[in-house]
């Protein structure tokens, strides 16, 4: 595609004028959201669990928030569910994979060890301490009537009734799975699958109805049918099951030992030095996604996508979808996206022009189209960047200082504060003298060998003098904060001549220097008649 300046300059459509744009893509690219987040976790197929100022949220990929970060902990997903909790383990929240959001009201917390939903149950403490079940939009459908309640598994939990009822199991609807036989329950485990044996199994704690009887320690099924007891080891007496409590049991010559996790599910069952391991509680963790990489490339905190490069700027690069990556940047998160819906913007510049350049001009570059959220940067030599605002006609100029030696100059576009590829634009670049200096025919010099005088310096072309330094021999002499065309502007220089090497009356070589912002020192020499006004031998 051509693109053309129009410009009523004709000196500047001689130089500068645009012969064609870069070749363009389709794709575009601009923030899904602008890098904020401290961590970020996904949270099923299409969330993200993000942290931000120490407080975590979730939002979908396309960066729509849909719990702000201000909750202490956000669960990963479990049978469906994850909840957000305050630092006291309120419950603040249900959320579920689909990206619904229940808000809970009141006061309801759940134990820090097992903050998960199983069997679409989440077990909940109200403020008087009494424990039920909630379900997954916040209604509770068990009500809170236990002194303790853990969750579901194999579609049963084992929760200790208020009073002297003891231990039980219920079903998701509440009712008891041991109906008799087991009204002196002391302890009863979690349901959990031990390898080798067929089903889940429980253990649990009998104390005996028979005054000084003892305890007495089971395994049962989800049928309530004891499937093996366990006999407490000599000097081993059964208290109420604490958190990874050990139980070291035996019969005749044969040993089992017993111990329990954090969620009171049991680990392992060790039978004369042989473990039988159980199944772990684990929540459920979402990986990034894998992508296909085939048209896409990251290398150096870079991204090429098809035609578009966008500039080595980020920490970090994920790629969330082929579209959707994550990425870091000032140790900050965010995501980016790319779009295939119309043609970026492209930089254009004549290339290759002979460059007569007599002062620190700007060369002139447009942009093909959208010039919203858009800057223009250029690159110098030393990696440092430039940002350049692009006026309504899509013009922006460059200072020649990011010419490097070779005539080179690197100019992208910056969209929507994500840096694209710079493109290469050389020119043939000529440097003249923009200056004319000219000095004092004869200046007298004192008796300590200071000699002071006026020089003139005028701008000698059409292009407008930069601020600029005056050097004479070495030593500054005067700062001019810029020159118009064809102005002059007199320098007042204090110098010492040696009088030692000077006659009554003798010429010599005055050197100007004048160094202009962006381009090459510029030497000058000044020829005047120095004359001494006293003798050597006063």
């Amino acid at each position: 595609m051509l693109w053309s300046m129009k410009n009523t300059n004709k000196t500047i459509i001689l130089l500068f004028c645009l012969c064609m744009a870069k070749i363009a893509s389709s794709q575009t690219v601009s923030w899904q959201q602008r890098p904020c987040w401290d961590a970020v976790e996904m949270l099923g197929d299409n969330l993200l669990k993000v942290s931000e100022a120490g407080g975590w949220g979730v939002c979908r990929l396309n960066g729509t928030t849909l719990v702000p970060c201000d909750k202490s902990m956000i669960t990963n997903i479990s049978d469906g569910c994850y909840i957000g909790l305050d630092g006291e383990g309120k419950l603040r929240f249900i959320g579920d994979e689909y990206g619904n959001i229940n808000s809970i009201s009141g006061s309801w917390f759940v134990d820090m060890s097992w903050p998960y939903f199983s069997d679409g149950l989440l077990a909940v403490r109200d403020a008087s301490g009494s424990w039920g079940y909630m379900n997954r939009t916040g209604k509770l459908v068990i009500q809170n009537q236990f002194r303790n309640a853990f969750p579901f598994h194999y579609g049963y939990a084992s929760v200790c009734n208020q009073g002297n009822k003891g231990w039980n199991f219920i079903d998701v609807q509440g009712d008891y799975l041991l109906k008799s036989g087991f009204s002196h329950l002391s302890f009863a485990s979690s349901f959990t699958r031990i390898e080798g044996q067929q089903g889940p199994l429980a253990f649990i704690v009998v104390e005996s109805k028979i005054k000084g009887g003892g305890t007495k320690g089971y395994m049962v099924d989800v049928k309530g049918e004891i499937q093996g007891n366990v006999i407490p080891k000599e000097g081993v007496a059964y208290t109420e099951l604490q958190n990874r409590h050990k139980f070291l049991c035996g019969n005749n010559n044969t040993s089992l030992e017993v111990d329990v996790n954090d969620v009171l599910e049991i680990i392992y069952v060790s039978r004369n030095d042989r473990q039988f391991s159980c199944r772990p509680v684990q929540l459920e963790t979402s990986d990034f996604p894998y992508v296909d990489m085939e048209n896409i490339y990251v290398d150096g905190g870079g991204i090429q996508y098809g035609n578009l490069m966008v500039a080595p700027q980020f920490q970090e690069v994920t790629p969330l979808s082929s579209e959707l990556f994550l990425v870091k940047q000032a140790n900050k998160l965010g995501l980016i996206k790319f779009r295939m819906d119309n043609f970026p913007p492209s930089v254009s510049c004549q290339e290759g022009f002979k460059l007569n350049v007599f002062h620190a001009i700007e060369v002139p570059f447009i942009v093909s189209n959208s010039f919203e959220k858009i800057r223009a940067y250029a690159v110098d030599k030393w990696g440092e960047t430039g940002f350049f605002n692009i006026n309504n006609s899509g013009r922006f100029s460059v200072p020649i200082k990011y010419l490097d030696e070779e005539g080179r100059m690197q100019v992208g576009l910056e969209i929507d504060g994500i840096l694209i590829a710079p493109e290469d634009y050389h020119f043939k670049v000529k440097y003249g003298k923009g200056f004319e200096v000219t000095g004092p025919q004869e200046a007298s010099v004192g008796k300590a060998g200071r000699s002071s005088f006026n020089i003139n310096i005028k701008n000698k072309s059409s292009q407008e003098a930069k601020p600029f330094d005056v050097y004479v021999g070495d030593r500054l002499v005067d700062h001019v904060d810029g020159l118009q065309p064809f102005k002059s502007i007199s320098v007042a220089v204090v110098t010492t001549v040696r009088i030692d090497e000077l006659e009554d009356s003798e010429n010599k070589i005055v050197s100007v220097v004048i160094r202009e912002d962006g381009l090459p020192r510029q030497s000058y020499s000044i020829k005047i008649l120095f004359k001494k006004v006293y003798n050597n031998e006063e």
